[in-house]
């Protein structure tokens, strides 16, 4: 995969690295060529979730057993803007994270840390789970430091810190 500048390059390659998969579908380097490939095609030339499905099927082809795991962004990206990134902070968020995937929240989910606030944005099928477990969620926010605990109710988006407008939020606890 020497010219990675083409479009009809990277497809060239694809070809290679799909033939020798036929000769042996273990063949580690293929299906990381193929990942490579489609992450290369992605810069300009397809969709980058038609890559992205195809980079899940080279991880599964590897054998990575999370190659089907939920996108995991940094830490980061949930605190807001203008306030320090700290080690204090992304514990916070990992932690108030674990909780609500212990109560039984599944596929994405994000705890955005606001300062004194914990904003937690899940799929809005998830949005009755976390209202069930409100007591319990809003117990274990706020022993981890929040003074407020709160539920977007438009659910999990992607780039909502960059929102233009304030999120609708339901009250689950705050500290007196």
């Amino acid at each position: 995969m020497s010219d990675k500048s083409t479009e009809e390059a990277l497809r060239k390659s694809l070809g290679f690295f799909e033939s020798a998969l036929d000769k042996d579908p273990r063949f580690a380097r293929a299906w990381t060529g193929i990942a490579k490939s489609w992450l290369w095609l992605a810069d300009g030339y397809v969709e980058p979730l038609e890559a992205y499905s195809k980079v899940r099927e080279a991880a599964r082809g590897l054998g990575i057993p999370i190659w089907d795991a939920p996108a995991a962004p940094c830490l980061s990206s949930r605190i807001r803007y203008g306030l320090a990134v700290t080690p204090a902070r992304l514990e916070q968020v990992e932690r108030a994270e674990a909780v609500l995937r212990a109560v039984g929240v599944s596929g994405d989910l994000r705890v955005r840390h606001g300062g004194d606030e914990a904003r937690s944005e899940v799929a809005p099928a998830m949005l009755s789970r976390v209202r069930g477990r409100r007591d319990t969620v809003a117990r274990h926010l706020l022993a981890l430091g929040f003074a407020r605990v709160t539920l977007d109710l438009d659910g999990y988006g992607r780039g909502k810190l960059l929102g233009d407008r304030p999120p609708r939020v339901e009250l689950l606890g705050e500290r007196p």
